[in-house]
């Protein structure tokens, strides 16, 4: 062969390993599909996360600027860009740490930030994201999260097939107002902003994703339908589609509003939860009993958490509680020990030897909540990035809700509190 053919042959030769070596290069970043970019969207509006309002870290305009910064340094990240696309910030953020005062009862300035939601847009997409608990506030854990024991109902639309009576939770109800409450300066309320968006002139009809984890996650599907049911009032007969992704949420309401969530906007909601995480399982009876096995045999349940779980059945005794598409197909988890370190030094990794079996029990049920999602979903990579530039909290608990509801049964001095407080009869 002559030399200057195996020269030809040797180009021919690098162009292709060269051409090989990119292709799996812009392969590595490639563009998540929308499940998962609305999952990484879903945690950007828990920036402020366990932060308090006077820490050195909070600028002049609030937790609203702070958590601005934190949205927009992701949004505007390459690197994220090249997994979730190119959205910008166009409502919001807004934080509220002044939850009484939302609701025009007692003003107080809470130290820590109870909700936030902001919105992202990508051509006709609208992203609506909504916090989850914050890990450092009493009235996420106390009130929005776990005050179940009373039920409301649902007054957003005029009438229901099938002779249905939903309710849901009163602490979800809270939350709920809290969120429609929401004022972004020059902007208004959120919808007020989605009226805008979809009146256009617009080339395709707008889709508006409501999406959260955890609390988020039960409030992201009530928001939804409270807006699709209030259209009239907002919407004024644009057209529009919403669609829900809600992730780890517990369950908002009683079997009536599970069956009408389900026949009002089932077919548009994709529900992403862990079958061992156990925040989807509250407030459902018989999935609460659920909770002491599932980390067995590795992890048993103690006496300790065996009380836990018997005072939330009892918190949630008579209400009915269904989650929502409670036919939905989880992510299956698996128990991990030790608890892996997903995100290098931001993690500790968490041997559950040398720790009380309660103990135990809790980490794991923190991991399976937060950090397993990551796993299960194969973002780890985007997620540790947005943790790393300070977009993402490093979450290491969750505050979890068995243990931190003081309001049950027995707590009549809390309930009419939260009674007097939040105008709830």
């Amino acid at each position: 062969m002559k030399i200057s053919t195996k020269l030809l042959l040797l180009c021919l030769a690098l162009v292709l390993s060269l051409t090989t070596v990119m292709t799996s290069l812009a392969m590595a970043n490639e563009e998540l599909d929308q499940v998962r970019q609305i999952y990484l969207l879903s945690g950007l509006s828990n920036g402020v996360y366990d932060i308090r309002v006077n820490d050195p870290e909070v600028p002049s305009g609030g937790f609203d600027e702070l958590l601005r910064d934190k949205v927009e340094t992701a949004l505007d990240d390459e690197y994220i860009q090249d997994y979730i696309g190119e959205w910008n910030l166009v409502w919001g953020p807004v934080v509220d740490n002044t939850p009484l005062q939302t609701l025009s009862k007692t003003p107080k300035e809470l130290p820590y930030a109870s909700n936030s939601m902001y919105v992202a847009q990508k051509d006709n997409q609208y992203v609506v994201s909504i916090a989850a608990s914050n890990g450092k506030s009493l009235f996420d854990s106390m009130v929005e999260d776990s005050f179940v024991g009373r039920q409301i109902d649902w007054e957003y639309a005029d009438e229901f097939p099938e002779e249905l009576d939903p309710k849901i939770a009163g602490g979800t109800l809270i939350g709920l107002n809290i969120l429609l409450n929401m004022n972004s300066p020059g902007q208004g309320k959120l919808l007020d902003f989605l009226g805008e968006a979809v009146q256009g002139p617009n080339d395709e009809v707008p889709e508006i994703i409501f999406t959260g984890i955890s609390l988020g996650g039960a409030l992201s599907p009530v928001l939804a339908l409270a807006a699709l049911d209030s259209q009239d009032t907002w919407a004024h007969g644009n057209p529009f589609n919403i669609y829900v992704e809600p992730i780890a949420g517990q369950t908002p309401g009683n079997e009536d509003f599970s069956t009408y969530y389900d026949i009002s906007l089932g077919n548009n909601t994709t529900r992403i939860w862990n079958s061992i995480d156990i925040i989807p399982h509250l407030w459902n009876e018989e999935m609460l009993d659920e909770i002491p096995s599932l980390y067995e045999p590795e992890i048993g349940a103690t006496g300790l958490i065996q009380t836990l779980v018997e005072g939330a059945k009892s918190r949630a005794r008579g209400g009915n509680y269904t989650q929502l598409m409670p036919d939905t197909l989880p992510l299956e988890g698996t128990v991990m020990q030790p608890i892996p370190s997903i995100c290098g030094e931001k993690s500790t990794s968490i041997n559950p030897s040398p720790l009380t079996e309660t103990k135990a029990f809790m980490e794991q049920a923190d991991y399976q909540h937060i950090l397993a999602y990551a796993e299960l979903l194969d973002v780890v990579a985007p997620y540790c990035y947005l943790v790393d530039i300070g977009s993402l909290p490093d979450m290491e608990t969750t505050s979890i809700k068995l243990s931190t509801a003081p309001i049950s049964n027995g707590s009549v001095a809390s309930i009419n509190t939260v009674n007097q407080e939040t105008g709830i009869e």
